[in-house]
């Protein structure tokens, strides 16, 4: 085959009757192929059964205490009694749930409660996420992690925020008027400092309007670069 062309190949093979699942798996070999393209020669489809890749998120876990799940089924038949199970650091097993059927080229999202141990953290957390099927051939995609932020009492521990400190870290610095320029911009893009208290507008509206906007990052980038600079809430208090 030169260079830049293309060229077909036609291979048969007889399936057995009783053959139900399985993957069919074509592979062209190259002598001399560098490491980072073999990757590229090596083709496989399903035949029959399931393949389920799983998304694991905790975006809204401390409001919400479940992790959400998304399955999806790649594979050719509908997976019956999928386990999602979800795990801590150490591998234990801290909740689990069952779904009946996902048909094939369908997704699934899935909400499973966790104990306040996981969906309110003292400090940063892992957990990860497994789903398999009674019928899954292929797995993949099948596992995914995600972290889950320290959550802070908003009640008792309110002093920790300052006033331009989108991400909840105690200090105002450039990445916070990154942030605040976000969630001027699209207005459902969520600030780190929300999933830590409900009061985050408070210290995300620096020029006190009621509104997030553009020349509140603008404030918070002054007040990175010149911490004795004041900002308009400062000036309120």
């Amino acid at each position: 085959v030169s260079s830049g062309g293309t060229d077909t190949l036609y291979a048969s093979a007889t399936i057995p009757e009783d053959f139900t699942r399985g993957t069919i798996t074509a592979e062209v070999s190259v002598e001399n192929l560098e490491e980072s393209d073999r990757a590229n020669n090596l083709v496989s489809e399903s035949y029959g059964g399931t393949d389920l890749e799983l998304k694991v998120r905790a975006n809204s876990i401390h409001r919400t205490g479940c992790v959400d799940v998304n399955v999806r089924n790649n594979g050719s038949i509908a997976a019956k009694n999928a386990v999602i199970s979800i795990k801590n650091e150490v591998g234990d097993v801290i909740a689990k749930q069952t779904v009946s059927e996902i048909l094939s080229s369908v997704s699934e999202k899935v909400s499973i409660p966790v104990s306040e141990t996981y969906s309110r953290p003292k400090e940063k957390i892992t957990i990860y996420a497994e789903v398999v099927s009674d019928d899954e051939l292929n797995d993949y995609d099948n596992a995914d992690f995600t972290e889950i932020e320290e959550y802070i009492d908003e009640a008792g521990d309110s002093s920790k925020f300052v006033f331009g400190d989108a991400d909840g870290n105690g200090k105002v610095e450039a990445g916070d008027a990154t942030y605040i320029l976000q969630k001027a911009l699209v207005s459902t893009f969520e600030l780190p400092l929300q999933k830590k208290t409900n009061d985050w507008m408070r210290y995300a509206d620096v020029d006190g309007n009621g509104k997030i906007e553009a020349g509140d990052a603008t404030f918070v980038l002054q007040k990175a670069l010149v911490s004795t600079f004041e900002l308009p809430v400062e000036k309120l208090k």
